[in-house]
C-alpha cells in the first residue's frame, strides 16, 4: 500500500538493472498522493502548488484581470487590478465610453464612438460642445416680419413689432391689417384709420367665412363691444359702418346701428346716422303700416313680395333706401303683420368650447368649458405642455421634448418611464426598500448602485434551471434570500454558468441582515479555499462555499434541501466555528430550510 510520503523512483540500467529509491517528503497542505507506485504525484487542494503542494498560490497567477489590465497582490491574499485609461471594473471588465462620464450638460443626449469622441445633442435652451451655454432668447430670432428682439432678464425676451403686427411673436396681424377683406391695401386701411380718428387698437371678433353665417352666432362674438367697425365684401364692392354704440339685447328688435332683425320683413339691414328713442320718422311715408317705434332708417329687398316673416340668418345683398324716397312704394307686404321675436340664443350654441370640450351656460352670456385631458383655457384652446400635469413620480424631473413628448430624469433609487418603479436594490422585495439595509449592502459593495434583478423566485420560478437561464454570465451578482424573518445572502464578482463546478474568487462575500442570534448586520468574506467560492450546477440555485457556506435546492420552495454551513469557506462571526449547530443555523434559523423568496441582482 503507498504510504503518505511521496517516493521517486530512478532507473539507470548500467551493466545490469538497478533501482535508486529516494524519499522525498509527504504532500503538503492537506495534499493526497496519486499515480502509480512507480510514479506517484500530489494533488495539491485549492490554492497551493508544486511538487508536494508547499507552494502557494498567488491571486495574480490567474491573470485575473482583463483587457491589459495588470493585477498587484495584497497583504490579505487579495489582488487589485489597476485598469487601462478605457477600462474599469473590479476586473477592468468594462470598457469606458466617453459617454460615461456624463459630459452632457443640462440634460443633453450624448453620442460617442466608443473611443475617445463623443457629441452632444442640446435641449431647447443650451449650446455649446457640452451644453454648457446658454442659449439668449434673441438668437433663435423668435420675433416674426421683422420683429425687434430685446433679451430680458431670467432669460426672458420681448418682442417690438412693426406697424402693422402684433402679438408675442408679431405673428399676428395688427387691428385693421389683420382684416382679410382690406388685404392689407394700405390706401384702404389707411383713409379708414384716419375716419376713425386714429386709434389703431382694433380686435377682431366676427369672420363669417370662419364662425359661420348665423345671425347668432355674430351676436354671441360681438354684442356688447363697442365701438366696432364693420367691414363687407361683396363680390368687388367693399363697404361698411361704424358704430360707437354696442350690439346686443333680446327683445322684437335690437336698437342698435347696422345689425340683422326682423321688422315685417325678414333679410333686413339696418342703417342710420342717428338714433332717436321712441321715434318713428317714417310715419308719414308708411300711412297704414305699423312699424316698430324705434328711429331707423331700413333697407329692404326692393321691389319684392316676401311672405312669411322670419329671423335674418344671413347677410343678404340689399337696396339702401329712407323715408324721402318713399318708404312706402317699396313695401309689398299685407298691413299690420305679426312682429317676429329674435330667436333665443344661449352662449354654449355658438359651440365656443373647442378641442372637445364640454361647454355649460347660464342661459344668458357666461359659459364655462370642461375640458378634455390635454387641453386648457377658457375655451380649452390651449394645448396641455406634457410636464405641465406633472407626470413624473418620486419626485422625477421632467423634460420637455419634441413632438408633445417628454422625458423623466428620475431621483436615485427610483426607474421606469414614469420613475414609478424602484431601481437597483431599491427593487428588491426581500429589502422592501428598508433604508438601512440597503445603504449598508450597497456600501460593502463599494458604492455600485446599477443593480438589475434578473432573477426572483415568486415570479420567475423556483426551478434551479430557470434561475440559471436568466442569470448565468452576468457578474457580478448579489443574491438575496428570506427564510421566514431571516435575511442573507451573497455577493460574487464571479459568473455563474457552465457544468458543474466551483469557482475561485477573492472578493465574494457573505451577508446577514436579520439572523437567529440578533446579530447585527455583517459581512464574510472569503477567507480560506477561495477556489470554492461560488458553485455553479445547472440543476441547483444559487449555491456559495465548499461546504455549501449556502446552498439553494431545485425547486427549493417544495422541499427542504436548502441548507447553510457558514465556516467552510467564509468566515464566521467571532464565537462561532465550521460545521457546529450554532454555524449552521445562523443564517436561516435552522441548517435545513425552506426560502420564502430568491432574488438575484447583477451590475448592469
Amino acid at each position: 500500500k503507498m504510504s503518505n510520503r511521496l517516493v521517486l523512483t530512478t532507473t539507470l540500467i548500467l551493466s545490469g538493472l538497478i533501482a535508486v529509491t529516494t524519499v522525498l517528503g509527504s504532500c503538503k497542505n492537506g495534499g493526497v498522493i496519486v499515480g502509480q507506485k512507480l510514479s506517484p504525484n500530489c494533488r495539491c487542494s485549492p490554492g497551493f502548488k508544486g511538487n508536494d503542494c508547499s507552494q502557494k498560490v498567488t491571486p495574480c497567477e490567474a491573470s485575473p484581470c482583463r483587457n491589459g489590465g495588470s493585477c498587484s497582490e495584497n497583504r490579505d491574499g487579495t489582488f487589485t487590478c489597476n485598469c487601462t485609461a478605457l477600462h474599469n471594473g473590479i476586473l477592468c471588465e468594462h470598457r469606458i465610453r466617453p459617454c460615461d462620464s456624463g459630459p452632457c450638460k443640462n440634460r443633453g443626449k450624448c453620442t460617442d464612438d466608443g473611443i475617445k469622441c463623443f457629441q452632444c445633442e442640446c435641449p431647447p435652451g443650451f449650446k455649446g460642445p457640452d451644453c454648457s451655454k446658454i442659449v439668449q432668447p434673441c438668437e433663435i430670432e423668435p420675433c416674426k416680419n421683422n420683429g425687434v428682439c430685446v433679451n430680458k432678464k431670467g432669460g426672458k425676451f420681448t418682442c417690438k413689432c412693426k406697424e402693422g403686427f402684433r402679438g408675442l411673436l408679431c405673428d399676428m396681424r395688427d387691428g385693421l391689417y389683420g382684416s382679410e377683406i382690406l388685404n392689407q391695401q394700405q390706401n384702404y386701411t389707411v383713409q379708414l384709420e384716419k375716419w376713425l380718428g386714429g386709434v389703431k387698437s382694433w380686435k377682431l371678433c366676427y369672420r363669417a367665412t370662419d364662425n359661420g353665417w348665423k345671425g347668432f352666432i355674430f351676436h354671441h362674438r360681438c354684442d356688447y363691444k363697442t365701438p366696432t367697425v364693420t367691414i363687407i365684401r361683396c363680390r368687388s364692392y367693399i363697404f361698411g359702418a361704424y358704430s360707437n354704440i354696442p350690439f346686443g339685447g333680446s327683445a322684437e328688435t335690437v336698437d342698435m346701428l347696422y345689425t340683422l332683425m326682423l321688422v315685417m320683413v325678414p333679410h333686413l339691414v339696418v342703417k342710420h346716422n342717428k338714433i332717436e328713442n321712441n321715434a318713428n320718422e317714417c310715419t308719414a311715408c308708411t300711412s297704414g303700416f305699423n312699424l316698430v317705434p324705434r328711429a331707423f332708417v331700413y333697407s329692404f329687398n326692393n321691389g319684392v313680395v316676401i311672405p312669411n316673416p322670419g329671423f335674418a340668418d344671413t347677410i343678404p345683398n340689399n337696396v339702401n333706401d329712407n323715408c324721402n324716397q318713399n318708404l312706402a312704394r317699396r313695401l309689398h307686404h299685407p298691413p299690420n303683420p305679426s312682429y317676429a321675436k329674435k330667436p333665443s340664443v344661449r352662449p354654449c350654441d355658438s359651440g365656443p368650447c373647442k378641442n372637445g370640450g364640454n361647454c355649460t351656460d347660464d342661459g344668458i352670456k357666461c359659459f364655462q368649458c370642461k375640458c378634455p385631458p390635454g387641453f386648457k383655457g377658457p375655451d380649452c384652446s390651449k394645448i396641455v405642455e406634457p410636464c405641465e400635469i406633472k407626470p413624473c413620480k418620486n419626485n422625477g424631473v421632467c423634460t420637455k421634448k419634441k413632438g408633445g413628448k417628454f422625458a423623466c430624469k428620475c431621483k436615485e433609487g427610483f426607474g421606469g418611464t414614469l420613475c414609478d418603479k424602484r431601481d437597483g436594490l431599491y427593487r428588491s422585495e426581500i429589502l422592501n426598500q428598508k433604508e438601512k439595509y440597503i445603504v449598508k449592502l450597497e456600501k460593502w459593495l463599494g458604492g455600485a448602485t446599477s443593480w438589475k434583478l434578473c432573477y426572483r423566485a415568486t415570479f420567475h420560478g423556483w426551478a434551479g434551471s430557470t434561475f440559471h437561464t436568466r442569470c448565468d454570465y452576468k457578474n457580478p451578482t448579489v443574491t438575496i434570500i428570506r427564510s421566514r424573518s431571516y435575511i442573507f445572502g451573497a455577493y460574487s464578482d464571479v459568473a455563474f454558468g457552465g457544468s458543474a463546478a466551483y469557482r475561485n474568487s477573492f472578493k465574494s462575500f457573505i451577508f446577514s441582515f436579520v439572523n437567529k442570534d440578533n446579530l447585527p448586520p455583517f459581512k464574510s468574506p472569503v477567507y480560506r479555499n477561495t477556489g470554492y467560492a461560488l458553485y455553479t450546477k445547472p440543476t441547483h440555485g444559487p449555491t456559495f462555499g465548499g461546504g455549501h457556506d449556502i446552498h439553494i435546492s431545485n425547486n427549493a420552495n417544495s422541499n427542504t434541501d436548502s441548507y447553510t454551513n457558514l465556516g467552510h469557506t467564509y468566515q464566521t462571526p467571532s464565537g462561532y466555528t465550521y460545521s457546529s449547530t450554532k454555524a449552521r443555523n445562523l443564517l436561516a434559523g435552522a441548517y435545513k430550510f425552506t426560502p420564502n423568496e430568491v432574488e438575484t441582482f447583477y451590475l448592469n
